[in-house]
């Protein structure tokens, strides 16, 4: 499999619901045009499919990426080797690992200066420590949405945060279980 269609497999390995070509293209960094070449690949080779507007894995996509994605989003749910240090108010420094203590924290920053922590400090964690495109991208739609809206903006920051925080933790538990032979590929769209 090419590099870029495999990223493309991943991103969606990560994810609950079905995702756009353009949310790909956002959280792939690849142009619309090369998604939809990638997406028009998975699909011929029976990856993945279409559910209304977005693509979401197939049983034999599943079974393709699950030796590696087990153990991948049980690495986001664990305490990272390289904190995310904050200062709050100028004064108290704050020092977080993972990212259920990355939710508690947003609740700390001051309105002032949620949105510089956010985009300088938070954003650059999540990509470069914790490696999760999909939060990374959440994150920077939210600051992007509501950023003349601070009050709003904080929870909608923790809102993302402990959304992908359940999604994550979701997941670990069915990859798991699909491993472990308790339940069948099939389980994992039945509700969509």
């Amino acid at each position: 499999m090419r590099k870029g269609g495999s990223k493309v497999l991943m991103v969606l390995a990560m994810c609950k619901e079905p995702m756009s070509a353009c949310e790909l293209s956002d959280i792939t960094g690849f142009s619309i045009q090369r998604v939809a070449g990638y997406i028009r690949s998975l699909k011929s080779r029976g990856l993945i499919r279409k559910v209304g507007n977005g693509y979401v894995l197939t049983q034999r996509g599943i079974r393709e990426v699950l030796p590696i994605m087990g153990p991948e989003i049980r690495k986001r749910l664990k305490d990272q080797g390289v904190p995310l240090t904050v200062r709050i108010k100028r004064t108290k420094i704050v020092s977080v690992k993972n990212v259920k203590k990355l939710a508690d924290l947003v609740s700390l920053i001051p309105y002032s200066e949620i949105d510089e922590v956010v985009e300088q400090r938070i954003l650059r964690w999540v990509e470069e420590i914790l490696k999760d495109p999909v939060l990374a991208s959440r994150l920077k739609r939210c600051l992007n949405c509501v950023r003349n809206q601070k009050d709003i903006l904080k929870s909608s920051l923790k809102e993302t945060l402990y959304t992908r925080l359940n999604e994550l933790k979701e997941l670990s538990k069915e990859y798991g279980e699909i491993l472990n032979g308790k339940i069948g590929t099939e389980y994992r769209y039945v509700s969509i």
